[in-house]
């Protein structure tokens, strides 16, 4: 286990994520996958305590209707996430707009929320988008262009699988450039020929991952999103703007 000091936990900032999760009918096949990758991201935080202590979680699911299924939080301390049960059910259409617009909201709620703890700063959210599909909603980019034009707009890391298309997922990548352009955004496709089961385990993987690398960079006192693709390159393929 990772070990950390009592000064580097004080001095981090708190960083809030979202697991955004397509849950469409299309989903079915995979949904026990998804629900696995909760339980599993509640392990791994709840096995660093000191992580759990930064990190900070919410969960929310979109289909025709978007919906926070875990309200920001320590996920290890989730109570909805336990042995057996299914927290993510399948439903639906695919509606971005609905996805944007429930993230949207929960971002404008949360980080004013986080911040009247008053502990620590608050880091600008981390948003993993994943999904099997295209959207069937005709505005779904006002809604996009709603939840990127706020103050507390997040990095958007899309995952697709599927039918998924890969210039949506291009265009819903946000901010097109970070660092002040010395890194170009990135997002993330599967591999020809994997099955939507090895799709799913190697993308909670990433996002597992990239969780607990963030949030360990954050107690060293400098905070980074790292994309920890480690152990996934047979199966997740990473794309980078400036490579279109």
């Amino acid at each position: 286990m990772v070990e950390f000091n009592k000064f580097d936990v004080e001095a981090a900032k708190t960083l809030p994520f979202y697991l955004v999760f397509d849950v469409s009918y299309s989903m079915s096949d995979v949904i026990d996958a998804v629900n696995g990758c909760l339980s599993e991201l509640k392990d791994a935080i709840g096995n660093m305590p000191l992580l759990a202590d930064i990190a900070r979680v919410s969960v929310i699911s979109f289909a025709d209707s978007a919906q926070v299924e875990i309200p920001m939080g320590d996920i290890s301390l989730a109570s909805e996430i336990y042995q057996g049960h299914s927290l993510l059910q399948v439903r639906g259409g695919t509606s971005f707009s609905a996805a944007f617009r429930e993230l949207k909201s929960a971002i404008e709620r949360d980080i004013a929320d986080l911040k009247l703890e008053g502990e620590r700063k608050v880091f600008r959210p981390t948003a993993f988008f994943i999904t099997d599909g295209e959207p069937l909603d005709r505005d779904w980019q006002q809604a996009f262009s709603e939840l990127t034009t706020i103050k507390q707009y997040p990095l958007l890391y899309p995952f697709g699988f599927g039918d998924a298309n890969e210039s949506t997922l291009a265009a819903i990548t946000y901010p097109q450039n970070r660092e002040n352009g010395k890194k170009p955004a990135q997002y993330f496709t599967v591999k020809a020929g994997a099955s939507p089961g090895a799709a799913i385990e190697k993308i909670a993987k990433v996002v597992i991952q990239s969780v607990v690398s963030f949030t360990q960079s954050a107690t060293e006192g400098a905070p980074a999103v790292q994309i920890d693709t480690r152990g996934t390159e047979d199966v997740v393929e990473t794309h980078y703007l400036d490579e279109m």
